[in-house]
């Protein structure tokens, strides 16, 4: 009995040490699914974030911890087009100023609030969430 008990909890930490390791947000590239398809958040090697909406361009400063897996995004700067969607945009920054943290599930990013609430499903742009070797010759 106590030889099972020994195994049982030897697997338990053995399991523990031998899982996968947290996928990167660094270097990702995601999109909401509910909205228009010109939408993107790019989360830079250099601990960025920069996207778009239609034509207009933002970025913002981060901090992560992706150990922890948790994210705080501060106001967004956005470099306005004619074409600009006000209402999208203000959408946009009160989802992002909520965020607190973060789970990567396969092919989609789910941003989340203080109280652990959801805040935003995104997917990937990419296969594997990476970049393509040449980003230029990719539509959306």
């Amino acid at each position: 009995m106590k030889m099972r008990k020994f195994f049982a909890l030897a697997a338990i930490l053995l399991g523990g040490c031998l899982s996968e390791p947290l996928p990167p947000l660094r270097g990702t590239m995601w999109r909401p699914p509910e909205v228009p398809p010109y939408i993107y958040l790019d989360f830079t090697a250099d601990g960025r974030l920069v996207g778009g909406i239609n034509a207009d361009r933002f970025f913002a400063p981060i901090v992560l911890d992706e150990e922890k897996q948790t994210l705080r995004i501060y106001p967004l700067a956005i470099r306005h087009a004619r074409n600009s969607d006000p209402e999208l945009e203000k959408r946009l920054r009160e989802a992002l100023k909520r965020v607190r943290s973060y789970r990567i599930n396969g092919q989609y990013l789910i941003l989340y609030g203080e109280k652990a609430e959801p805040v935003l499903r995104l997917y990937s742009t990419f296969p594997e969430g990476r970049y393509p070797e040449d980003p230029d010759n990719v539509t959306f």
